[in-house]
């Protein structure tokens, strides 16, 4: 061996075959950290929508147990004719203090 010989040994590089192996194992490799981050995200969307719902509903209980207690009368109940329709309740409330309970009282 001559040192001409042990010079281009030393610095052949890369086959072409050796490149496009290296790059799809990155792509794939690249592909599955994609997808468990994407679904992470997704995850984390769907828990806080679902945290969003039970507050807007705690509120509206809250609400409406409120005004329950503070009510004074009951004026209205109506039961639904087939059973998908809607039960409805109407009370007065008197929300401003002043002894009556007006028809259109703006949410306190």
């Amino acid at each position: 061996m001559t040192r001409s010989d042990d010079a281009r040994t030393a610095d052949e590089g890369f086959t072409l075959v050796e490149m496009l192996v290296a790059m799809g194992l990155f792509i794939m490799l690249m592909s599955m950290i994609m997808l468990m981050v994407t679904s992470a995200s997704r995850a984390t969307q769907d828990t806080r929508q679902f945290t969003n719902i039970n507050e807007q509903a705690r509120l509206a209980v809250e609400r409406l147990t409120r005004e329950l207690r503070q009510a004074s009368e009951i004026r209205a109940v109506s039961l639904p004719a087939t059973a998908g329709g809607d039960v409805t309740l109407t009370f007065g409330v008197d929300f401003n203090g002043n002894g009556v309970i007006d028809d259109v009282a703006a949410d306190p």
